[in-house]
């Protein structure tokens, strides 16, 4: 098969149901909450993640890093992060999305994902993400507009994207409004209609192939 050949689709994200405004003001008195929810694993990039913020050393008042869900690393990793951390196994998923709407940024640094659910979920509660070209980024975030595009693996790259999110809190309501915005032109409707027309259209275009033959 050619690379010619292949329709790729994005996933829809979930259903709008938080509107931000963009004159929000930002709480500058309040620390910067990352946020990172799924499995904790080497593929997620998660140990890129616990580096960065040992290397960024916030203060507790300048942010706080929250982890959420089962984790397949070993403990060891995680025993020394300093400041202010919360790590949680697993939670239910209406627990979560009430975690985004506390949280101000969204940080998956992985190696490999097809899509990442997550990512669109934070984007459709407004908030924005740090993340890599191997998930559905590409498709959906231009960088410093509507989220945040760093180089695979590349740590240093996303230290500095954490500290220019602590520096610049007071754009992050813009950042995210403009998240929901790209969220609400993709739902799952969209999703569903691209795809019932991309397999009418090569069931069209098949027969006119086997027509001509």
């Amino acid at each position: 098969m050619t690379e010619q050949k292949i329709q790729v689709i994005p996933h829809g994200f979930p259903k709008v149901l938080r509107e931000l405004n963009t004159d929000l003001k930002t709480n500058t008195q309040k620390p910067v909450i990352f946020l990172n929810a799924g499995t904790q694993n080497l593929r997620k990039g998660v140990h890129l993640l616990y580096n960065a913020w040992r290397k960024a050393n916030f203060s507790p008042q300048e942010a706080e890093l929250w982890l959420i869900g089962r984790s397949s690393l070993p403990k060891n990793l995680t025993q020394d992060l300093q400041g202010s951390v919360k790590i949680k196994d697993s939670i239910p998923r209406d627990e979560l999305m009430q975690l985004y709407k506390e949280a101000d940024v969204f940080v998956l640094p992985t190696l490999a994902d097809g899509f990442a659910m997550v990512i669109s979920e934070s984007m459709s509660q407004g908030i924005p993400v740090i993340t890599t070209q191997n998930s559905m980024a590409p498709d959906f975030i231009t960088h410093q507009k509507n989220g945040f595009i760093v180089p695979v693996g590349d740590e240093e790259a996303l230290l500095q994207q954490m500290k220019w999110c602590v520096e610049n809190r007071h754009l992050l309501p813009k950042i995210g409004y403009e998240a929901i915005q790209t969220a609400k032109n993709w739902q799952w409707k969209d999703f569903r209609k691209k795809t019932a027309t991309t397999i009418k259209e090569q069931i069209l275009i098949y027969n006119e192939q086997q027509r001509t033959r």
